[in-house]
């Protein structure tokens, strides 16, 4: 959908001597109208699954979001008392970090950061990306003691962020202050802090996540 760069991949292709066709040339085949149609609508499907990152980006100026959750089949994801570990398989919790090395951030909540200590990096053999973190932490529970949790001891300090309330503002500030006097350069980026508004629910509003 993007004029600027429209057809020039395509010719890009018919340079290096590929067979192409434009989808916009399906019509001009000498074939019936209703196999046109029947093939345009397939073909029109699978492109949009094959692009569908891209078309979310370029269409509403959003990033393209995969929500990747567990659940028992009671609907909990956790005993009450926490004491529960994986109640995923092998298999599932490959596949989550797979999504981590397709995608640029990795959101996770202060919540998971402070009960779990994960190290939420990409734990195969055949990848080597650097992923980045977003943390929601609206209270700054996580960023108080980032130096004593996995995710700073695998993770650049570049690559780890942080969503904070605004009201957090004058506080956070002092205490990166304090943190970069007492270790040098300190375990987070002050540039990497985003502060927003919070709701009724103490809660940030996912579309003012995704400005950043």
């Amino acid at each position: 959908p993007n004029p600027l760069v429209s057809g020039k991949g395509a010719q890009i292709l018919k340079q290096a001597g590929k067979d192409v066709f434009l989808f916009s040339e399906l019509t001009k085949q000498n074939k019936p109208a209703s196999v046109v149609e029947v093939e345009k609508e397939i073909i029109t499907n699978q492109l949009e699954i094959l692009a569908e990152a891209f078309f979310k980006n370029f269409r509403f100026k959003k990033p393209f979001v995969a929500l990747k959750w567990a659940q028992s089949l009671d609907g909990k994801v956790a005993l009450s008392n926490f004491e529960s570990q994986w109640i995923t398989n092998e298999k599932s919790r490959r596949y989550a970090h797979y999504l981590r090395s397709i995608y640029d951030v990795t959101i996770v909540g202060a919540g998971t950061i402070l009960k779990d200590n994960p190290r939420l990096n990409i734990r195969l053999d055949e990848f080597s990306k650097e992923n980045k973190i977003l943390i929601i932490d609206p209270k700054g529970s996580v960023l108080k003691i980032i130096d004593q949790l996995n995710i700073s001891k695998v993770h650049k300090k570049e690559n780890i962020y942080f969503a904070i309330s605004e009201s957090m503002s004058n506080e956070v500030s002092m205490l990166t202050h304090s943190m970069k006097s007492h270790s040098g350069q300190g375990r987070v980026d002050f540039d990497n802090i985003i502060f927003l508004k919070t709701n009724e629910y103490h809660s940030f509003h996912l579309n003012d996540i995704h400005q950043y």
